[in-house]
């Protein structure tokens, strides 16, 4: 059953203290590690809608460039 009138007002003012601080204390916490899962899966959707011609080009660049070179 939905909250009705004044309640329905007062029960996120009254929570909105307490959820800023747990979302304020859970980025400070875990925010590098949030970021990074970000970045990934953003590049991995990227990476999703490459044909596959383009994704094996974007994986040999990427092993050629950690292999290290040997000189002539």
């Amino acid at each position: 059953m939905p909250l009705a009138g004044p309640l329905r007002r007062s029960t996120p003012n009254a929570s909105e203290p307490l959820l800023s601080s747990f979302r304020a204390t859970f980025h400070a916490e875990y925010g590098p590690e949030i970021a990074e899962l970000e970045e990934g899966m953003g590049l991995y959707r990227q990476m999703t809608k490459l044909s596959e011609r383009q994704f094996d080009v974007l994986i040999l660049r990427d092993v050629s460039a950690s292999t290290p070179r040997r000189p002539p």
